[in-house]
């Protein structure tokens, strides 16, 4: 039988394997074990569970990128990196694939379908900036870069130049073929079988102390000078690994294909025909395992080996013969290293959660981003956050800027009362798109960014009914000409510069850009936006337009995403070097957020509420430099929400009782009564020069390199 692929496969595995031999174990050893540290004093400085799947996914990525590249993602590219390829792996249907037509529109068709193509671009593009553009513009040291070093050489003897040479668009994306098969195929078996094992050793507190102390007697570092573990530690990391392995083999089935008709147990197999192979079934079969469902690592510590692995076939985790997994041996290593390090270093213990379920897609990973505790030896078990600071002693949520845990809980509001409030708004049935939770809480982070965690997000009939109901999109677009955060975003576009508006609507801040050429996003544009409106998703129009732009700009948009760092990174992504990001947010604090019960500062709508800081630290994690971030005054349409604050006998705002959303009638009576007579005065009276700011404004440039 043979594995699927063909030439390309094959060229891609002799360079990888190549690449390969190059990396002494020693290397690989101190690259994880420093990666590993860093991340572990990350993990112990945030105090709250740690999402493993994830986290190891970007553990993992950064120690093979280090090992075989020369450098590593962002913290904030890592991330999106992570999130993106779970995703894929979520929508991805392998069988569909096989099944369907295999002609190259034919599979195209099937990506799309799927969803994959956009995710696809945006994991490419990453990788293109972060790896190949330095790449091929520096040749890095062949020591510490062999991958990157086997690259150039390979490219250099193709096209029969020296590794100097200009690089061209086919090279480029050669090189970004092989880096990517590289880090994903290089990750994901690390990731998902420590995975699997932290979540079996959590449950196994004894196991943990046991490993510890022995890590703690042993000389284990001396790996690092001399090149030899200590035997018993490495005979303990080394049953943990091969039981995990066992259980939740990386590849839970492998397709083969036969090169010639046979027959296999009395069942004739034509050539060309398929053959599913299960390490998953393989390694839990009854016939060959003991208690084969039971994690049990002491089987690999008796005086001899599994009886089972006599059959050499009965534990094929990295599969078998000359297709076996090129990089079984660095995985090896580097689990021994990772382990070694937080085994000796940490406690951990599981949360309170459903119990993950194999993917089973591609890879036998997690299906979901399961938490643990991940605490100090010598410090509590299980950090969790005072009552006091969370909501009955559960840990704060991370900010969905930094990462980091928020500063504190500012309160929160039942979601049977917000979906009852919505309905009475106009907005119609909002339950499904409120968190499964009894409540929705508002948070707030160090960097000054309020958010509201869990957040979900409305869909487009949330905004089409609700926006609808109130007349909202004539309101957004009269007086265009007056908007003050149009007005000031104007004077950063230069004379022909190609702009794209994100989240455009009626692509009202056109008419403010007569030196330059105007393009709209907006997936949602009605049938009478002007041409220019481009009818995509931002997903989708990164797929075709990356680094095209010389100025990006998103108008009261990002407060409505579910995930604001990774809407910015597709903005950034959009732009050329040197071009320009503008955002144009509500602030917090403002007449808009004084208001009590007011529906639109509260999910599904607006998901955060945002401050000078909260942008400067956007701008940092995006890689973008501010230019200047300014508050903004009230413009003639948000005239109702002036004229509602002044009207309202009720504030909501900083202090000792802060609260913005309760189901208490007055409030209730207060918020209508205030709703109707600033409808009146809209209509009646000017809005005051002085009406105080309710925007803010960030105005970034990206890198000129």
């Amino acid at each position: 039988m043979r594995a699927l692929g063909g030439d390309p496969v094959r060229q891609a595995r002799r360079l990888f394997v190549r690449a390969l031999t190059r990396i002494p174990e020693q290397r690989v050893t101190a690259v994880a074990t420093e990666v590993t540290r860093a991340y572990l004093a990350d993990w112990q400085q945030a105090g709250r569970p740690v999402a493993i799947p994830s986290e190891l996914s970007r553990l993992t990525i950064d120690i093979v990128s280090e090992a075989s590249l020369g450098t590593r993602f962002t913290a904030a590219e890592g991330r999106r990196f992570v999130e993106l390829f779970f995703e894929y792996h979520r929508r991805v249907n392998p069988v569909l694939l096989l099944l369907g037509s295999q002609d190259d529109a034919g599979q195209q068709a099937l990506v799309e379908r799927m969803g994959l193509a956009a995710i696809g671009a945006e994991m490419r593009e990453l990788i293109r900036r972060r790896f190949v553009v330095p790449l091929l513009d520096a040749a890095p040291e062949g020591g510490q870069a062999p991958f990157a070093t086997a690259l150039l050489e390979a490219a250099a003897a193709s096209a029969g130049a020296d590794r100097t040479s200009a690089p061209d668009d086919a090279r480029q994306t050669a090189m970004l073929d092989e880096i990517a098969v590289m880090l994903l195929a290089g990750h994901e078996t690390t990731a998902s079988v420590l995975s699997w094992l932290l979540w079996e050793l959590a449950e196994a507190p004894a196991e943990q102390d046991e490993m510890a102390a022995l890590i703690a007697t042993s000389t284990v570092a001396s790996m690092l000078a001399d090149g030899r573990a200590d035997a018993a530690v490495t005979r303990r990391l080394g049953a943990l690994i091969q039981e995990a392995l066992r259980l939740y083999p990386p590849i839970a089935f492998l397709l083969r294909q036969t090169t010639e008709a046979v027959t296999f147990r009395q069942r004739p197999i034509c050539a060309g025909g398929y053959v599913v192979v299960s390490p998953w079934t393989i390694q839990r079969h009854r016939a060959l395992w003991p208690q084969p469902d039971r994690f049990d690592p002491a089987r690999w510590l008796a005086a001899g080996p599994p009886a089972a692995t006599a059959d050499r076939l009965a534990m094929i985790p990295f599969g078998y013969g000359p297709r076996v997994c090129p990089g079984k041996r660095f995985a090896e290593v580097e689990m021994h290293a990772i382990l070694g390090e937080l085994l000796g270093a940490c406690r951990i213990a599981r949360t309170r959660g459903r119990r993950p379920q194999p993917l089973g897609s591609l890879t036998s990973r997690p299906d979901c981003d399961f938490r643990l505790h991940v605490s100090a030896r010598g410090a509590a078990p299980a950090a969790v956050v005072p009552a006091a600071a969370g909501s009955a002693g559960s840990p704060l949520p991370a900010c969905p800027i930094t990462g980091r845990p928020a500063l504190r809980r500012v309160h929160g509001v039942s979601t049977r009362a917000l979906a009852g409030m919505w309905r009475a708004a106009g907005a119609g049935d909002v339950a499904h798109l409120l968190p499964d939770a009894a409540q929705v809480a508002l948070y707030e982070s160090d960097t000054g960014l309020y958010f509201f965690s869990p957040r979900t997000a409305g869909d487009a009939d949330f905004y089409r009914h609700f926006y609808a109901s109130h007349g909202m999109h004539a309101a957004l677009s009269a007086d265009s000409h007056a908007r003050l955060e149009f007005v000031d975003a104007a004077r950063h576009v230069p004379a022909g510069a190609l702009v794209l508006d994100v989240g455009c609507g009626s692509a009202a801040f056109a008419e403010h850009l007569p030196q330059a050429t105007y393009r709209g996003l907006d997936p949602f544009a009605g049938p009478d936006a002007p041409p220019c409106v481009i009818r995509q998703g931002l997903a989708e129009h990164l797929l075709e337009a990356n680094g095209r732009y010389d100025v990006v700009t998103a108008f009261q948009v990002i407060e409505h995403v579910a995930d604001p760092l990774a809407f910015a990174a597709q903005l950034r992504a959009l732009l050329r070097p040197g071009g320009k990001l503008i955002l144009g947010v509500p602030l917090h604090p403002s007449p808009l957020t004084a208001i009590p019960n007011f529906l639109i500062n509260a999910p599904p709508h607006h998901l955060s509420w945002w401050t000078v800081g909260a942008l400067q630290a956007l701008a940092e994690a995006i890689g973008v430099e501010p230019v200047e971030i300014t508050k903004v005054a009230a413009s003639p349409h948000e005239a109702p929400i002036y004229w509602m604050n002044r009207f309202s006998l009720l504030r909501a705002g900083p202090g000792p009782d802060e609260r913005y959303f309760a189901h208490r009638w007055g409030w209730h009576l207060n918020l209508a009564v205030s709703y109707l007579l600033a409808r009146l005065a809209t209509r009646w009276l000017p809005l005051p020069r002085d009406g105080g700011a309710c925007n803010v404004m960030l105005v970034a440039r990206a890198p000129r390199a």
